[in-house]
């Protein structure tokens, strides 16, 4: 047996999840390389998708609490989604799974 010393911190929570989607082949999976964005206007936390082990997981940790985050995630090829989550006084972490589909568009001209 292992034992780990861990420090709490108050008044900050982690957010963390899988962003999947259909690959080029159309299988639906966990998406690597994807950016993942909160922000509560004041406080801004950035993360990419892993590409190796559990493809498409993240984790934005050292959120402060309470507060209301939007969620901003996308890459290349996929479209961008926003979701809001609200993290409350005395939690440390919450789970946000998002799906993401193919981004598709028309271009026009002459």
């Amino acid at each position: 047996a292992r034992t780990v010393d861990l420090t709490l911190r108050t008044g900050v929570a982690s957010l963390a999840g899988v962003v999947s989607g259909p690959d080029a082949l159309g299988v639906v999976g966990g998406l690597g390389g994807m950016t993942v964005t909160a922000t509560d206007g004041t406080t801004t936390r950035t993360a990419s998708t892993a590409t190796s082990g559990q493809v498409g997981a993240f984790v934005l940790a050292d959120l402060p609490v309470p507060a209301t985050y939007s969620v901003t995630v996308g890459g290349p090829g996929y479209a961008t989604t926003t979701s809001e989550v609200t993290l409350t006084a005395g939690s440390d972490a919450a789970r946000l799974d998002v799906s993401l589909g193919v981004a598709t568009g028309v271009v026009q001209g002459t």
